[in-house]
């Protein structure tokens, strides 16, 4: 059992039997027979007075050790928790868990609030844990890591707005929203006397004041500020609401490296950057019954800068249950891996690639061609090492079974188009997303990559869009294709843009499988669609369903409802670059006349229709 580790921010260490095992539903109602019961109030930590309650915390958790292994509880009551940060590399965090396991950290409800003072770090990091349980309670910032006003001034010449901040709010030049070098103080547009995020204008980015230095907002005297734009301002900004975010690297709650962790009843009002962030973990990491919304009974138009649930290099499903995800700054959930681009090809065994840690002995990888999205070899991983090429830092990967590559970065090819690797195996597979909301999200809903996932009865309403998108992403270079996918029973009203899409690489593959495949799509209802949005984003407005390059897709038993109002029409399905479809027992309530489109490169004689 490792000792604890007694610093300014909080540090845990301590015991709970709570198992959830990848791929079932969460296991979030079963009680928890501890051999201890402590209350952080026995220890000094008092809710709702001004003193800071890590040290609290600490002999709490000191308390603890002296106990272990037993298991224990360890709750807090209602009221309001102040928490510093400390630095516990790689992490700054306010309450940081690190190498625990067995532990339940538990409050009263959304009452029970902890409140992280610093928003140059995280909030709750899970790091190295195992079977740890984090539950009935509320998270949130002070100072807030982002402002909010009314725009009342506009000027396009200068690609410039006067904002006047709400009454509560911090300046948008206090340190914690913005730096010179490493914050991103991005204006997000929400609509005239609202909190619905607008659909007509481009969000808003920082013009440079040098090379990688953006400028700051000037001050006019008292509550009002001019931000200045690199994009395209219009006078019709005047009246619109704004929020305006310090993004950072720091997120509201992180699980890393840690198997069988779960958040529970857990509501994150504000983030820096992300609301959950899980990385390198394993099997079982689940969020159920959660929430990141506004904080209730105030009038904030965000709750994460970034996205609501962001999963990378997972080595295991991510398990989103019953949650409710609303306002957040970027995706609602984005799971996947990563791609590297090949330098260089050393013999058949032996392929040099960008620099990554995820790669270990025995991963099966993909090799996949960008120009087709279409993956041309799978091997497995004999030995991994480091090393430079041509000056840079580089990995060897030497592998089991040969592969051949189509275009590597030495051959003069752009890194982004170049032949890409992947280990699949960190790229989130087996997860469930079920029974959750998704309101008002500016980005997309759900970004999955991670193949032989479940994304059902969940309701998406009220964004731009899209929905669901599915495929592999090089302009990110977000891995793998998010194949062997199952869509079913979720209601999408509303959503601006193509409601699910699957998309990757610019031409069709006759050789190599389609980009994503064995997609069934059941079961869902589609409502509201087509509102127009002269944004351009990642789709296109009007049709619901759009697959390129995508293959063995089902399409069955949805009911495709009344379009927007405002809607122009047009094709429902698109199918681009498409092969071995199937359309089948789908219920039109709307205009059934064109509803199918598709390009020359679909194969039509593998498209079936009943």
């Amino acid at each position: 059992m490792p000792l604890h580790r007694l610093l300014q921010g909080t540090v845990l260490t301590v015991l709970s039997t709570q198992v959830i095992l990848a791929n079932e539903p969460p296991k979030t109602a079963g009680a928890i027979t501890p051999e201890k019961v402590m209350h952080l109030s026995e220890f000094g930590g008092i809710p709702n007075d001004p003193k800071d309650d890590t040290q609290a915390l600490n002999a709490a958790l000191q308390a603890v050790s002296e106990l272990a292994p037993a298991q224990i509880i360890l709750k807090l009551d209602a009221g309001r928790y102040l928490f510093s940060s400390a630095d516990v590399p790689p992490h700054r965090g306010h309450v940081i868990l690190d190498g625990l396991s067995n532990l339940t950290l538990s409050g009263v409800g959304p009452e029970t609030e902890l409140i992280m003072t610093d928003t140059k770090a995280s909030g709750i990091v899970l790091r190295r844990c195992e079977n740890v349980r984090i539950e009935q309670l509320s998270v949130d910032y002070d100072p807030l890591p982002h402002t909010q006003g009314t725009i009342i001034a506009a000027d396009p010449d200068k690609r410039s707005f006067d904002v006047e901040i709400d009454p509560g709010f911090p300046s948008p030049l206090d340190e914690h929203i913005v730096t010179e070098t490493w914050r991103k103080t991005r204006a997000y547009l929400f609509k005239p006397n609202s909190t619905e995020l607008n659909t007509l204008f481009f969000d808003q980015y920082p013009a440079w004041a040098s090379k990688g230095v953006e400028a700051r907002m000037t001050h006019l005297g008292g509550h009002t500020f001019r931000y200045h734009s690199r994009n395209p301002v219009q006078d019709k900004f005047v009246g619109y609401r704004v929020a305006i975010v310090g993004r950072s690297n720091n997120d509201a709650f992180i699980f890393e490296e840690s198997t069988n962790c779960s958040a529970v009843s857990v509501d994150l009002y504000s983030a820096p950057a992300a609301a959950f962030k899980v990385r390198h973990s394993k099997e079982g990491t689940t969020i159920d019954h959660c929430r990141v919304i506004p904080k209730p009974g105030t009038t904030r138009l965000l709750a994460s800068n970034a996205d609501a649930l962001h999963a990378k290099f997972n080595r295991g499903g991510i398990h989103l249950h019953n949650s409710r995800f609303e306002a957040s700054g970027d995706d609602g959930v984005n799971i996947g891996g990563a791609y590297q681009a090949v330098y260089e090809q050393a013999d058949p065994h032996t392929l040099i690639i960008q620099a990554h840690n995820t790669y270990k002995i025995g991963d099966t990888v993909t090799l996949t061609d960008t120009v087709y999205g279409s993956v041309i070899a799978t091997s497995t991983v004999k030995a991994v090492g480091n090393e430079k090429w041509k000056g840079k830092i580089a990995v060897r990967i030497t592998l089991n079974e040969p592969v051949e590559t189509t275009s590597t970065v030495d051959d003069g090819t752009p890194y982004k188009q170049a032949n890409q690797l992947t280990s699949i195996a960190t790229s989130g597979q087996n997860s469930t997303l079920i029974g959750n909301d998704f309101i008002n999200i500016r980005g997309r809903g759900i970004m999955m990559h991670g193949d032989n996932s479940v994304i059902e009865g969940n309701t998406f309403k009220g964004f731009r869009g899209p929905g669901i998108v599915i495929g592999p992403d090089f302009w990110w270079g977000e891995s793998s294709s998010g194949s062997h996918l199952k869509i079913l029973n979720n209601h999408f009203d509303d959503i601006y843009w193509n409601n699910i899409i699957a998309h990757g690489g610019k031409k069709l593959s006759h050789d190599y499988p389609a980009a994503s495949s064995d997609i069934l799509v059941e079961g869902n209802t589609f409502t509201k669609y087509g509102r127009p949005n002269p944004i351009p984003g990642r789709g296109v407005v009007g049709p619901i369903l759009s697959f390129s390059n995508a293959s063995d897709v089902v399409i069955r038993n949805n009911v495709f409802g009344k379009p927007h109002p405002e809607s122009k029409g047009g094709p429902l399905v698109v199918l681009e670059k498409a092969r071995d479809i199937e359309i089948s027992k789908n219920t039109f309530e709307t205009d059934k006349e064109n509803w199918l489109e598709t390009d020359e490169d679909v194969d039509l004689q593998s498209i079936r229709i009943d």
